[in-house]
């Protein structure tokens, strides 16, 4: 192989790790620019339920839980919802619909949807703390059931505490 040859190679090579590295640089830049959308991560939960402009504790408190551990919904295989089922449930519950889109800005039925089913799968029991809760949580093919206390001062959120995890899988 001549002199010639293994200049061309080196040059290519060194060519090909020169443009690897500047997409990695701007993927890296990119990213941190505009990061990708996270369902989990778009609310910060208000500490005081008073400060929400809504009456209803028990919803403030629903409110509080979803935006702190966001419920997942699906129960093994994913599948695409059903138009006709988010229209539905939406439409039977159009003043906690208008609530969700105020509070969370959100205007697409499928959105709206999510945080619909995800604020009433909280189940809630008054307790000496505050209040007990549980929920399921569907990350398809793991399901976990949680239990929890929300500890309270008045109508102030004090936090939150997970007291029982069970898990299962289920066939995907």
């Amino acid at each position: 192989m001549g002199i010639m040859a293994m200049i061309r190679k080196r040059s290519v090579f060194t060519f090909l790790i020169a443009l690897l590295t500047a997409n990695l640089f701007f993927t890296n830049c990119y990213t941190q620019l505009s990061p990708v959308k996270n369902y989990q991560q778009n609310y910060a939960p208000p500490q005081t339920i008073k400060d929400t402009t809504y009456d209803d504790l028990e919803l403030n408190i629903r409110f509080y839980l979803h935006e702190k551990y966001h419920p997942g919904s699906c129960y093994g295989m994913p599948s695409k919802d059903d138009e006709r089922i988010i229209k539905s449930k939406l439409k039977n519950d159009p003043q906690l619909v208008k609530i969700i889109e105020d509070r969370y800005h959100v205007y697409k039925d499928y959105e709206v949807y999510r945080i619909l089913i995800s604020i009433k799968k909280f189940s809630l029991e008054k307790s000496n703390e505050g209040y007990r809760f549980s929920f399921v949580d569907g990350n398809c093919c793991i399901i976990t059931k949680y239990v929890g206390i929300l500890y309270m001062d008045n109508d102030v959120i004090i936090r939150s505490e997970i007291i029982s995890k069970k898990s299962n899988k289920v066939p995907c």
